[in-house]
């Protein structure tokens, strides 16, 4: 299950993702990436922090604080890891199962 909400004031834009796997999710290859709902201020560097979140693994109950940021003007992605940051996909920063799911919150600045 794929949620999410928005909120823009101003120029700025507050968003929510949630994410739970269930018995069928086809977890896929490659890095996952979220569309935001309004196109970000055109940046010189797309790769800054604009939230939070957690991931959770429920088998083990391992959580995971992450950093949400800006891939272009429309997209963004998780980064996972302190020391050598990685991106969330199908096998990072676990094999990703049934009832894993994650929480991500943000704002940026919209043009």
């Amino acid at each position: 299950t794929l949620t999410g909400s928005s909120m823009r004031v101003g120029n700025t834009v507050f968003f929510r993702i949630r994410w739970v796997a269930g018995s069928t999710t086809t977890f896929g290859t490659g890095n996952y990436f979220f569309s935001v709902p309004h196109t970000s201020v055109a940046l010189s560097s797309f790769d800054i922090a604009v939230g939070s979140g957690v991931l959770i693994d429920v088998s083990t109950q391992v959580r995971y604080r992450v950093t949400v940021s800006l891939n272009s003007t429309t997209v963004v992605w998780i980064n996972v890891g302190d020391n050598n940051p990685g991106v969330q996909q199908a096998t990072a920063p676990v094999t990703w199962a049934h009832g894993d799911n994650f929480n991500i919150f943000g704002c940026y600045e919209a043009a």
